[in-house]
């Protein structure tokens, strides 16, 4: 059969194609979310890094990253 290997599992080719068409539905992200995440990760870094600065932005990116995947835009005190 076309897209199966012999042992009868996809190949690589297919479970790209398959992955690619599947949408993926993430939990509400909200800002108030946002502010608890951005809160626990600066915890979280401060940590083991006493910068506050790079805490911040790697925080700020983080949380960036989480508004891309959703299709958010980013709050205003996120832009970097």
């Amino acid at each position: 059969m076309k897209g199966l290997s012999e042992n009868g599992s996809l190949t690589l080719e297919q479970h790209i194609i398959n992955k690619d068409m599947k949408q993926i539905h993430y939990k509400e992200f909200t800002e108030e979310k946002a502010k608890e995440l951005y809160e626990k990760l600066f915890i979280f870094y401060l940590k083991k890094n006493k910068n506050e600065q790079e805490i911040s932005k790697k925080a700020k990116r983080i949380i960036k990253k989480q508004c891309q995947l959703r299709n958010i835009e980013p709050w205003d005190w996120i832009k970097i």
